[in-house]
């Protein structure tokens, strides 16, 4: 797997997220995964569709689209790291961070089965 090819992944989450699928955007993340973005406690896969779908979760829920840009990946066995960048825009302006999340392989599918986000000071 490359940086393209977890970046192809991101995609496929965000036209997910988009489009409100959050069931099947959830298949992306393994059972015990854990996510955590700024100023929140972190959260599980259910609780994550769960927000989701409620509207509460995510930049896109209010009209805003994140850009996450993948730049880099280590392998090793049945775990990817990979590192990157988010972007959103908002209307007091473009906020920027980077993130990290760790992959598994289960079954021949790559899923999240950690991710942190950090926003970047200004």
């Amino acid at each position: 797997m490359t940086t393209k090819d977890f970046q192809k992944l991101h995609d496929e989450m965000r036209a997910l997220r988009e489009g409100g699928q959050f069931d099947k955007l959830a298949e992306f993340f393994t059972e015990d995964s854990c996510i955590m973005t700024p100023m929140h406690d972190p959260i599980s896969k259910k609780q994550m569709a769960e927000l989701q779908a409620k509207g509460g979760a995510t930049p896109e829920s209010k009209g805003k689209k994140p850009v996450i840009t993948c730049v880099s990946v280590a392998l090793s066995g049945d775990l990817a790291v990979e590192r990157g960048t988010a972007s959103v825009t908002l209307p007091e302006g473009e906020k920027k961070g980077y993130y990290l999340c760790v992959w598994r392989n289960e079954g021949g599918k790559w899923k999240v089965f950690n991710y942190c986000l950090g926003g970047k000071r200004e």
